[in-house]
């Protein structure tokens, strides 16, 4: 079995030695100091040596030892987390020619060739690196804030970070304000809905709320009361804006709109065996079908009485006229009445007769016949692969993906699934 061959692959390498102990193979090594076969390969692989690749040796760098600011590092790695800077930054910057300094942000006197010194509250620093660690700030920290401005004591936190309003000044109700955003926060509004309000041309005042917005819509009257606008008898109504304006969309009235008057039905009535309904949706709801059926039924050119006696549309698909239909030698009047009979789904029924099946066998009294080819496996015949499948206790998945493989049939199926 093609598993057995991977299982035993390992074991036919060469012994080898690791810390003065010999292994059968590298897998049993691995294994012995609880490392993943493939890790120990990929190190040997990159030149480690037998020590080195099982963790008995630390790995030997290869790699030149940088120098900056008087101190070696072991590698331009730990010069960079020990800068505060991303490895990926600073070697790409190497790579395009920056000088090791500048790469690393290192500001640095062009007369001397070293880093500049920094002084902060009378004490002298051999650099910023020096002065970071000294007040416990990361030195990437420390240049980003010096980058965006900030001073020498704002930037190591000597002195708190001085804002300056980039905004002009605002008077709300004869009070001067820094910027828009303090109006905001005095009055207890968000900055993005006061800039929403000025933006669509309200005052100061009425954006802040000061004065009322002026109504430019017309006035509404509902139940003999006057409203400001529809909003506000929508309001006054306990209503939704959205409902109102979609009902006067419809052409009710006011009245209606707000609930005040009922609506009257401007379609015309209609007689449901005999009785008068006021609209299509009624009479839906009194027989308990969908409107969209009975519209679509009567759209295509179905008779008033039937589009509403008729229960459902597969009842309808599936002859179910008045047909009646004997299964076991006795009848009944209808497919549904018959799948109720047999606690079969009408629709089940329905989809195994579109597709050929017998009466019989679409309600399970006989059997099925496939009209597939038969299989003959070690000598027995089976009506087909799901059948021999089972017999063997394979998944029919399994077996039909080994034979497209090209596998002789009974190996196929001779073949047991390894669980391990």
């Amino acid at each position: 079995m093609p598993n057995k061959k991977s299982k035993n692959k390992g074991k036919r390498g060469k012994s080898i030695v690791v810390d003065g102990k010999e292994y059968p193979s590298i897998s049993d090594a691995a294994k012995a100091y609880n490392l993943s076969l493939v890790t120990v390969i990929k190190r040997m692989k990159r030149g480690w040596s037998i020590d080195e690749a099982f963790g008995i040796k630390p790995r030997g760098r290869k790699g030149k030892t940088v120098v900056v600011d008087g101190k070696e590092y072991p590698s331009i790695s730990d010069v960079a987390r020990a800068c505060g800077l991303p490895v990926s930054a600073v070697r790409g910057r190497l790579r395009v020619g920056w000088d090791i300094n500048r790469a690393l942000e290192i500001e640095v006197d062009d007369r001397h060739g070293k880093e500049k010194t920094i002084v902060l509250e009378g004490k002298e620093y051999p650099s910023i690196s020096d002065a970071a660690r000294a007040y416990n700030l990361s030195l990437n920290t420390v240049k980003s804030r010096l980058r965006l401005g900030w001073s020498t004591e704002e930037a190591f936190g000597i002195k708190p970070r001085e804002r300056k309003r980039k905004g002009k000044t605002v008077v709300v109700d004869g009070k001067e304000y820094p910027s828009i955003s303090d109006a905001a926060k005095a009055y207890n509004l968000s900055l993005v809905t006061v800039i929403k309000r000025m933006k669509r041309g309200w005052s100061i005042d009425k954006a802040f709320g000061i004065k009322p917005r002026g109504r430019k819509g017309k006035t509404v009257v509902v139940d003999g009361k006057e409203y400001p606008s529809i909003s506000d008898a929508a309001k006054a109504y306990n209503l939704s804006l959205n409902t109102v304006r979609s009902r006067l969309r419809l052409g009710w009235s006011i009245d209606e709109a707000f609930g005040v008057k009922s609506r009257k039905h401007k379609g015309k009535t209609l007689i449901v065996n005999g009785k008068e309904y006021p609209s299509i949706s009624d009479a839906a709801k009194s027989y308990g079908l969908p409107v969209r059926t009975v519209r679509a039924r009567l759209r295509l050119g179905w008779d008033v009485n039937k589009a509403f006696n008729t229960k459902t549309d597969i009842e309808r698909s599936n002859n179910t006229k008045g047909k009646t239909i004997v299964l076991e030698g006795k009848k009944y009047l209808s497919i549904s009445d018959a799948a109720k009979a047999y606690n079969l789904p009408l629709v089940t029924v329905s989809a195994r007769m579109k597709r050929g099946w017998s009466i019989e066998e679409a309600f399970g009294i006989k059997p099925r016949k496939h009209k597939g080819k038969t299989l003959i496996v070690n000598g027995k015949e089976y009506s087909s692969i799901s059948d021999a499948a089972r017999s063997y206790g394979l998944p029919v998945g399994t077996v039909i993906a080994r034979l497209r493989l090209g596998w002789d049939i009974n190996r196929a199926f001779n073949t047991k699934i390894d669980s391990k």
